[in-house]
């Protein structure tokens, strides 16, 4: 299977396992996740864009768009209007066997972990270049989202800290 292959592979497994899921503005879902991917795609996870013809990285961008699917599709709730299909159930062992083991690993990465504390997830993704690219990104893109914070909230802070901890560099070895 070649790398381009991989990717589209890697869309139409979110696209379904995020099924009629939709966001805070009542628009699909997948929209973020693609988002997230196109600004890895471009540079922009770090806050600039990138000049010049460089390798495509389709591993990170396979998990840029599949980052979500492990934590918002266990199928135990839509999201969906009118009790449409939701998410489907996505397991780490899928991921696994879907996308092989460097895929999982970034996905894995980003994904934080039930009962573990926001900044410490924040601090585990740090200490993977890769998965704090895919994180940035992430984050950039909620906090982009017209809507998304009719009010300065506690979310919109919690995402202000951690993407100064994932940019400032200091708490790295």
């Amino acid at each position: 299977m070649s790398d381009l292959s991989a990717l589209t592979k890697a869309i139409t497994f979110a696209t379904q396992a995020h099924g009629e899921q939709r966001d805070k503005q009542g628009q699909p879902y997948i929209f973020h996740p693609l988002n997230v991917m196109l600004r890895v795609a471009s540079g922009q996870s770090d806050g600039e864009q990138s000049e010049g013809a460089s390798q495509i990285d389709y591993e990170l961008l396979s998990a840029a768009v599949l980052h979500d699917v492990l934590e918002d599709c266990t199928g135990t709730s839509s999201g969906a209007p009118g009790g449409a299909p939701g998410p489907s159930p996505v397991t780490p062992l899928q991921i696994y066997q879907d996308f092989g083991e460097a895929i999982y690993a970034l996905v894995y990465a980003v994904t934080r972990q039930p009962g573990e504390p926001y900044m410490e997830y924040i601090e585990r993704v740090s200490r993977n270049k890769r998965a704090t690219i895919i994180k940035l990104a992430d984050l950039r893109d909620n906090m982009g989202r017209p809507g998304q914070f009719p009010r300065r909230d506690s979310l919109m802070e919690r995402y202000e800290k951690a993407v100064e901890y994932l940019t400032n560099g200091s708490h790295r070895p």
